[in-house]
């Protein structure tokens, strides 16, 4: 069932099991005026342990959206801002390390890991930038029932350049179709930041699929893709097990039992088939116990909405 826009102006239902998405139309909500941007210095604001490596950047941030954002434990908060950054050097392709694929066996069921997608250095980075617009507990435009997210999120478009060079060191080691669909040139500029303290887990659920978003034309606004919709999730982890994370593992389902253990790894990517279907892999974040905050960000890979081979196009399967 497709997510109508004028949901915009209604309160989200809960979804059981599922990562809903809510698109809205009301300008205001959306976050669609233009707002003077900051220029913000890259430090991390609170306590919890991260990398030993830490950058210092000038980052023009501003907020391009405003959704209403669910909270861990039931209600919701209005306003939820989706952040913008210019980062240049986010992500350097001189400095791309040697991706490689590794196999996830879960039954029937599509899952695959991809080994040093970034380096240390640019997860550092990406954890530096998102510190300095701030974790919240709030996530804005998605549904989940009380209990099922505990952790603390930050919605933000990362800069173009950034995608395009990741989604090049990924290319060749993506499916090239899935279910007769092709395989996008880009990846969604969206990614949903999520910060594990201890104790912060993710119950068992299956992800939402999704448009891709990127920037609007004077960059003041979250602009919504035509032709193109996600078919898997990317969980890329920016920090791990030799930072001192202890527990956080990703674990996937296969048939209602528990099929693979994934634990987070610098730079290591998680991929496996989301949205409202049998392919969709059920999964859940493990709770983390003492040491380092977990850092990870879930990324959206697009394939085109019209079947390549019957050059017709298919309506995306949205909750």
């Amino acid at each position: 069932m497709s997510t109508s826009p004028a949901l915009a102006n209604s309160r989200p239902r809960t979804a059981a099991l599922s990562i809903c998405r809510l698109i809205g139309s009301d300008p205001k909500q959306n976050g669609w005026m233009g707002i003077s941007p900051s220029i913000r210095p890259i430090f991390p604001p609170h306590a919890p342990k991260v990398p030993d490596i830490m950058t210092q950047l000038a980052v023009d941030s501003r907020v391009v959206a405003r959704l209403t954002g669910t909270l861990p434990e039931g209600g919701f908060e209005e306003g939820t801002p989706i952040w913008a950054c210019d980062a240049p050097g986010l992500l350097d392709p001189a400095d791309a390390p040697e991706t490689r694929l590794d196999a996830v066996p879960l039954g029937e069921k599509l899952a695959f890991l991809m080994e040093d997608v970034i380096t240390r250095a640019e997860a550092a980075r990406f954890i530096d930038l998102t510190e300095s617009l701030g974790y919240r507990d709030a996530a804005p435009g998605i549904q989940t029932p009380p209990g099922m997210r505990r952790n603390k999120t930050v919605h933000w478009i990362a800069p173009e350049a950034a995608m395009a060079e990741l989604h090049r060191r990924m290319k060749s080691l993506l499916p090239a179709t899935l279910e007769g669909r092709a395989l996008s040139p880009r990846l969604s500029q969206r990614i949903n930041m999520y910060r594990y303290d201890i104790g912060d887990e993710f119950n068992l659920h299956t992800d939402g699929d999704w448009p891709g978003f990127g920037l609007s034309t004077d960059g003041t606004g979250m602009a919504q893709w035509r032709g193109t919709h996600s078919m898997l999730t990317m969980l890329l982890y920016l920090n791990g097990s030799e930072d001192g994370i202890i527990g956080g593992e990703t674990v996937l389902y296969d048939k209602g039992e528990a099929g693979a253990t994934i634990t987070p790894h610098t730079g290591r990517a998680l991929f496996f088939r989301h949205g409202q279907n049998r392919a969709s892999v059920l999964h859940a974040g493990a709770r983390l116990g003492a040491g380092t905050s977990k850092y990870v960000a879930r990324i959206n890979v697009m394939y085109d909405l019209q079947s390549v081979a019957a050059g017709q196009f298919e309506a995306p399967r949205c909750l």
